[in-house]
C-alpha cells in the first residue's frame, strides 16, 4: 500500500456514486488498483516505466488513463480535461468534498 492509494471510503464512495460501465466487466486488474497506478505516477513524477511491480504492466495503466479518465470527466462534468485536474477531483469527490471549478469573474 502506498500513500497515493485511495483508501477504503474513498473508493466505497466512488464506487457507490459513480455508474460506470467498466464496473460489470470481468477484469484481471481492478479499477480501483488501475486509479491507484494512476495516482501513484501522477504524484511521484516517475516515467510510466519506473511504475511499481505491485500495479499493472505499466503499458496497461498508461493505456487505460485515457479512457478511464475520459469516463470519469463525462460523468463528472469537470469543465477542464487535464490530468492532473480530474485526479484531484477524483480525490475531492472520493472525500466528499467535491468542489467544482468556480468559473465566475471578478471585476
Amino acid at each position: 500500500m502506498y500513500t497515493t492509494d485511495l483508501t477504503d471510503s474513498q473508493w466505497q464512495n466512488i464506487k457507490d456514486n459513480l455508474d460506470f460501465k467498466i464496473w460489470k466487466r470481468k477484469r484481471k486488474y481492478s479499477i480501483r488498483l488501475l486509479i491507484n497506478a494512476i495516482l501513484y505516477v501522477n504524484k511521484t513524477g516517475i516515467q510510466w516505466r519506473m511504475l511499481p511491480n505491485d500495479f499493472p504492466d505499466w503499458k496497461l495503466v498508461y493505456q487505460v488513463t485515457t479512457p478511464l479518465l475520459g469516463q470519469i470527466y463525462l460523468l463528472l462534468d469537470i469543465q477542464e480535461f487535464s490530468l492532473v485536474s480530474i485526479l484531484k477531483y477524483i480525490i475531492q469527490y472520493a472525500n466528499k468534498h467535491p468542489q467544482r471549478p468556480n468559473l465566475s469573474f471578478d471585476d
